[in-house]
């Protein structure tokens, strides 16, 4: 008995850590096409925020957002609450003829406690997982969540789609632990174009 319940607190402890990162993600508004990320180069592509991301130690990635009147922005942020997890995002948001739609990804290193919760633990990281992609969607009224495994090259990883919008959209995410970080790639929105959403998604790739 006693195991089972330090087990359920350290799967609650889980999703309370990554769910507050998370929590971040869907604050600010965006813009532009393209993005790359590189440790050694900035973009000067995507329009930045008053302090210029450190992008230092951020898995380099090459991903195509969709053509938009509107800019990407990309924020760093800092979450106290959990455990000072530093949280790069690359936003694009906006509105068209069929409503609101957002493409983003997030970039979060993981605390030293959740590396050594998560490693060589499948269930531990599938619970964070599923706190990272519900603390983000939950923001926009998620329901009707599914979930399955997945893996870009051998990285594990999760994809999720849920209702958003009081079922008029839907949002799209696959998170990855890559190394020591969990990145997150999603899109979605009221009545959104789902060829637009899987384009982006598929578009994401490692660096090699």
């Amino acid at each position: 008995m006693y195991l089972k319940n330090q087990n359920f607190a350290r799967k609650e402890d889980i999703m309370k850590i990554i769910w507050i990162a998370f929590l971040s993600l869907l604050t600010v508004a965006c813009a532009n096409d393209k993005v790359q990320t590189s440790s050694s180069a900035k973009n000067n592509t995507t329009e930045k925020t008053e302090k210029t991301p450190d992008l230092s130690g951020i898995p380099e990635f090459d991903i195509d957002f969709p053509e938009s009147d509107y800019k990407i922005i990309t924020t760093q942020n800092t979450v106290a609450q959990a455990g000072d997890a530093v949280i790069t995002n690359w936003i694009l948001q906006g509105k068209d003829e069929n409503g609101p739609f957002l493409y983003y990804v997030a970039h979060n290193e993981l605390s030293v406690a959740l590396k050594t919760q998560t490693e060589n633990n499948p269930d531990a990281l599938n619970t964070a997982f599923e706190a990272a992609i519900r603390g983000s969607a939950d923001k926009l009224g998620a329901a009707d969540y599914t979930f399955k495994e997945i893996k870009l090259d051998n990285y594990p990883g999760m994809e999720s789609v849920c209702n958003v919008f009081n079922g008029e959209g839907m949002l799209k995410s696959r998170v990855y632990k890559i190394d020591d970080s969990f990145i997150m790639v999603s899109a979605g929105g009221r009545q959104i174009d789902t060829t637009s959403v899987n384009a982006f998604l598929n578009s994401f790739q490692l660096k090699k």
